[in-house]
């Protein structure tokens, strides 16, 4: 039982530095990622006669808006999967206390559900 909660806090960890690196990526290669966001939320890149071209957001400051927000929750879901995983580990023996322990694992794990597929999958790929 002590591997499984070793396995799950090492997941936790490694989906946290993953979200850090996405994030630091973002920043670090602004303008290319800016593009890209930008062009998906314009979509400036479907067919003209496109029924669906309404939903398009050109504004840029709704633009921006969008592409911080996506920053700013890679950053929040990087740093809280790495605080539950370093609570998962430090409890991986008592298990009560890695129950617990279990609550901002879920809510870092959420977030990526709700950041890449909701976020990205189903909005960015289907609405836009």
């Amino acid at each position: 039982m002590a591997a499984l909660r070793i396995i799950k806090s090492l997941l936790v960890a490694t989906l946290g530095g993953w979200a850090l690196l996405v994030a630091y990526g973002n920043i670090a290669d602004y303008n290319a990622n800016w593009q890209f966001v930008q062009h998906v939320l314009a979509m400036d890149t479907v067919f003209p006669d496109n029924p669906l071209k309404s939903r398009a957001i050109t504004d840029p400051a709704l633009q921006k808006l969008a592409y911080w927000s996506i920053i700013a929750t890679e950053w929040m879901i990087g740093l809280v999967c790495l605080y539950a995983a370093w609570r998962l580990f430090r409890t991986r023996g008592d298990r009560g206390a890695f129950v617990a322990a279990k609550v901002p694992a879920t809510v870092g794990i959420f977030a990526v559900w709700l950041l890449y597929f909701v976020g990205f999958v189903a909005i960015g790929g289907e609405w836009f």
